[in-house]
């Protein structure tokens, strides 16, 4: 089995007192208030109408919408029907020819121009509220700008380790398997795909579904490249349990715990119930006992510096 010469990105991140001020301003916005005003509507202005875009006359799907809110200026909406919405106040119907990008997710609609038929039917003002308001502030539990200043930046260092274990672990992962092919028996990989069905299921609201409806809906094909890498993952990750005698760490079971825990209001009843749970607890046994191994990996592992802004490391598929 080869397990030496993996090579890792380290990003190098910094927090910078711009990422803080965006992280305020993004609390500040969801302690917006929304006034409806008879003025045209502006950027920053949420507006709520009706629309019904037609290509070539026809209407076509997720081209029309009624009682929408969309807040201009934030690409909710192509920047053509976005701008062409600015200066159009309540009662406004209208149409704005609005072309869409070469590379648009729906592939007829690549590099065509639509007429969109709007119907305007409320503007409202956003109003923000100040960092130094006392409410806002006690919102989030601190009493000065100062406070909240220095809790949005332990915040961002916070989620930023968070990323970079979650992309160096990734990593770990992709090249363990790209160095150590091996076939998979196939009765472990049909072990797993129902797991992964259930799952899906779980993220898409979909648990009430019977179960065999759900199989027919989320057929096995759908699964089994996944679920193939999925164990052949899991026997990589025992053999190296093997060769470096790694023994989990209860202690770290503890604090994997506390940290599940500590995101609900009642910490010490969301520990009780996992320990009620054997195949919760074990769940999490094994998550540790994999962050472990990677650990072990990544000690051994050349890693090349990779500078990189905090937002490019918090998403991924945002511009580098």
């Amino acid at each position: 089995m080869q397990i030496d010469g993996l090579e890792i990105e380290q990003p190098v991140v910094e927090v910078t007192d711009a990422d803080v001020d965006r992280l305020v301003q993004n609390l500040r916005k969801g302690r917006r208030v929304l006034n409806v005003v008879s003025r045209p509507a502006a950027n920053g202005d949420v507006v709520k109408l009706d629309f019904d875009g037609k290509l070539d006359g026809e209407s076509f799907p997720g081209g029309k919408g009624e009682d929408v809110d969309v807040e201009l200026g934030s690409g909710q909406f192509l920047p053509d029907l976005d701008k062409g919405i600015v200066g159009h106040a309540a009662g406004d119907q209208f149409e704005v020819p609005v072309g869409f990008p070469d590379d648009y997710r729906a592939e007829n609609l690549r590099g065509k121009t639509a007429q969109f038929f709007a119907n305007i039917k409320e503007v409202k003002e956003v109003t923000l509220p100040s960092v130094e308001d006392a409410e806002f502030l006690k919102a989030h539990s601190v009493e000065s700008v100062e406070a909240l200043l220095l809790k949005a930046r332990e915040a961002l260092e916070n989620e930023r380790r968070k990323a970079i274990q979650r992309r160096q672990k990734n990593m770990v992962m992709e090249q363990l398997a790209s160095k150590n092919p091996i076939e998979v028996p196939q009765a472990l990989v049909a072990q797993e795909i129902p797991r992964m069905r259930e799952q899906a299921a779980g993220r898409m609201n979909m648990q009430q579904v019977p179960p065999d409806k759900l199989a027919e809906m989320l057929p096995a094909q759908l699964f089994e490249a996944g679920a193939s890498k999925k164990v052949a993952l899991g026997l990589l990750l025992g053999e190296v349990i093997k060769q470096r005698q790694i023994k989990l760490d209860p202690v770290r079971v503890e604090q994997a715990l506390d940290g599940m825990a500590a995101d609900f209001e009642q910490p010490e009843q969301v520990k009780a119930y996992y320990r009620s749970k054997p195949e919760m607890l074990d769940g999490l046994r094994a998550m540790v006992l994999e962050d472990q191994v990677v650990e072990v990996l990544l000690a051994d592992a050349r890693k090349i510096d990779k500078p990189m802004a905090l937002e490019q490391l918090l998403n991924p598929q945002s511009p580098a």
